[in-house]
């Protein structure tokens, strides 16, 4: 009884880990795609775009901002939080600066099977980002800011996906890399 299902167990490894390889590689294949084609719409609207990962919940999708939508620094975001305060109340409730872009991606979007993200390095942040949500943006000008997304499957192999700043290329590493290596992929 033990051979039995010491056997059915060697026949049916190779195929889980081969599953979970599958899944690891699409998933891959559709984020740098999606990132691709969030570049490329951003360019043609004129408008900024940004890729939100959902960290808790392994989703992610596709923000359109409102038309002359600005990012922020610290500084001015102190200043539109202030005029916010004090507008309010006379004008009712803003319009918001990001909704869901339904023509690149229809609705939020799921990691597949045991799949999570893990970690998102993103420029302008000093921290990395391990829960929450995290945004990478897309502009007009070409520009993308560059990133790093990690995903893992529950045997602890990793991906790593690197979003170019000046291209909107996303370059693939079956391994965690850090920064410095990341930001040198020519």
């Amino acid at each position: 009884m033990v051979a039995i299902i010491g056997l059915i167990t060697a026949l049916a490894l190779p195929g889980i880990s081969r599953y979970f390889r599958v899944s690891m590689n699409s998933i891959t294949r559709e984020m740098a795609t999606l990132v691709r084609e969030t570049y490329n719409a951003t360019l043609v609207s004129g408008r900024i775009h940004r890729l939100v990962i959902d960290l808790d919940h392994s989703k992610y999708w596709i923000e359109g901002g409102s038309p002359g939508f600005l990012l922020h620094t610290k500084e001015t975001l102190e200043k539109e939080e202030y005029r916010k305060k004090w507008t309010a109340s006379k004008k009712g409730k803003a319009a918001p600066e990001f909704q869901i872009d339904t023509s690149i991606t229809a609705k939020k979007r799921s990691l597949p099977g045991d799949l999570k993200f893990t970690e998102i390095k993103a420029q302008g942040t000093e921290q990395p980002i391990t829960q929450g949500e995290a945004s990478v943006h897309f502009f007009p000008n070409g520009f993308t800011e560059q990133a790093i997304i990690y995903i893992e499957d529950s045997s602890g192999n990793e991906v790593s996906l690197v979003i170019s700043a000046l291209v909107g290329k996303t370059y693939v590493f079956n391994r965690h890399v850090d920064e410095e290596e990341a930001y040198n992929v020519k």
